[in-house]
């Protein structure tokens, strides 16, 4: 029965992992790795669509490394973003008025990944 189990749930992972765009992000992350270090960031798709993982190469021009478990990534991205990478962060006003009024300006940001 745990065999059953395992084999579902590893036919299931490897669907998903093949839909993904595992094998177009990780492609740079390799290159990266050939010269020292590098990273790969897995975020969380919307449950039930086809794609559950989404990896995005991480440049090396970006990555802090704290530790073996902390990562910090200095990235500019789309202010509208924001809000459907993070959606349980506590926005300050100004950025939730930044949304509003000029959705597509480009903000800077250090992302901690633990």
């Amino acid at each position: 029965m745990i065999d059953k189990g395992l084999e579902d749930t590893t036919e299931t992972f490897f669907k998903h992992l093949n839909h993904s765009n595992f094998s177009t992000e990780i492609t740079p992350g390799l290159s990266d790795l050939g010269v020292g270090t590098g990273a790969i960031m897995v975020d969380e798709g919307v449950f039930g669509k086809e794609e559950v993982f989404k990896f995005s190469n991480v440049p090396l021009a970006e990555l802090y490394i704290e530790d073996i478990k902390t990562v910090w990534r200095d990235q500019e991205i789309c202010v509208s973003k924001i809000p459907e990478n993070w959606p349980e962060a506590d926005l300050p006003t100004s950025l939730k008025e930044m949304i509003k009024s000029d959705p597509t300006k480009k903000v800077k940001i250090i992302n901690g990944m633990v």
